[in-house]
């Protein structure tokens, strides 16, 4: 009889600890939540090759809406169709320029509670391609240093039509795992998405930028890393 007392007395202890409390609930889901999202990088990111230059940004606006979240863009840059048409998107700039703008955007008084990183096109397309993953962990930890509370989603940036900028894109992307991996093993709140998977053929305008059906591909993505870094309480 004391066995099973036993028995029983661990079963209900380890189905107390198997339920969730009420705060893992809240972080699975987004609704109720106020993001504050900066959106940061180069012309992808203000919207080149988009019908409407809305890059990415209106189409994950919607799904975020559609989650239950409130949605605040900031930056220093506005570009687009749309309501909102705040982000730090600029055309034609690399890694270092990009980590310049970090400081604009601090000086500014804005303070984003995410930032979706997605730069490295440029420094694959034009020079440096060999180190410009050093300088992309420079540019988190610039934004780590200015908003040290944000939850940071760093891209493996989207391919390229051009065999000789994919090859070096290829080559970056390979390194931005352990770029991440390095921070958010050190505690920072830094996680990593895979934009590569986008098709160079279908999904993309021109060269280096998506169409809108490739916007749209970036958009889901980085949905699903809104989603994860919420889960892990960091928004």
């Amino acid at each position: 009889m004391r066995f099973f007392s036993s028995l029983i007395a661990l079963c209900t202890a380890a189905s107390a600890l198997a339920a969730p409390t009420q705060h893992e609930a809240r972080q699975t889901t987004l609704s109720g939540k106020k993001l504050t999202i900066l959106p940061l990088g180069d012309s992808i990111t203000y919207g080149i090759g988009s019908s409407s230059s809305n890059s990415y940004r209106q189409f994950l606006l919607s799904s975020l809406q559609s989650a239950g979240a409130s949605v605040d863009y900031v930056g220093t840059v506005r570009s687009g169709t749309m309501s909102d048409k705040d982000n730090e998107g600029h055309p034609g700039w690399t890694i270092d320029q990009i980590s310049g703008a970090v400081t604009n955007v601090k000086n500014a008084g804005i303070a984003p509670n995410v930032v979706l990183v997605h730069a490295g096109t440029n420094d694959c397309n034009t020079y440096g391609s060999e180190t410009a993953y050093v300088r992309l962990g420079s540019l988190i930890d610039k934004v780590v240093a200015a908003w040290p509370q944000a939850a940071v989603v760093v891209a493996k940036i989207i391919p390229a039509q051009s065999a000789n900028t994919q090859k070096n894109i290829q080559a970056f992307n390979s390194r931005v795992q352990s770029v991440v991996s390095q921070r958010a093993n050190a505690g920072k709140r830094v996680s990593v998405v895979d934009m590569s998977t986008l098709n160079a053929a279908s999904d993309l305008s021109d060269s280096l930028h998506p169409n809108d059906q490739g916007f749209k591909k970036m958009a889901n993505i980085w949905l699903d890393g809104v989603k994860k870094v919420n889960s892990l309480g960091w928004i």
